[in-house]
């Protein structure tokens, strides 16, 4: 038993030393994030040399939002299932890709970009479709389901 809680404890002191610091984001990169998302919870800041990015999930959809140091945003990246697709994209790959399910969708938006990175499945394959905002789709990986 003392084996067991001296192992518990060595762990906890472990798990201590590699908590990092909160990360102290800027004034104006707070604002432009506070101005969109003001019920964001549990949002998780990471800082970079030239840049900061927040992590969140809201109503289902988790969400990575990089923004400069100026509060502008870089890249959003989005992940969700087929019901937050928008109904035209959605109706798109419905008629190209009849017979399959949309597994999960990732959307990647920069500035004047917006691609879903979606990935169908049907009985036996995987497929990776790139799809851009009028519906344009490709399949750039598939795999065979094992």
């Amino acid at each position: 038993m003392k084996k067991l809680v001296l192992l518990f404890v060595s762990a906890l002191f472990s798990l201590s030393m590699f908590a990092s610091e909160p990360v102290l984001v800027n004034e104006k990169v707070l604002r432009a994030f506070n101005q969109s998302f003001k019920n964001a919870p549990d949002a998780v800041w990471y800082e970079y040399t030239d840049r900061f990015e927040v992590r969140f999930a809201q109503n289902a959809v988790k969400s990575t939002i990089t923004y400069d140091r100026n509060g502008s945003v870089l890249r959003v990246i989005r992940y969700y299932g087929e019901e937050n697709l928008p109904l035209f994209v959605r109706t798109k790959l419905a008629k190209q890709f009849a017979g399959k399910k949309v597994f999960g969708v990732t959307e990647y938006a920069t500035e004047g970009t917006m691609d879903y990175f979606i990935v169908l499945e049907d009985a036996t394959t995987w497929s990776h479709v790139r799809c851009s905002a009028t519906g344009e789709a490709a399949v750039y990986q598939k795999y065979k389901k094992a």
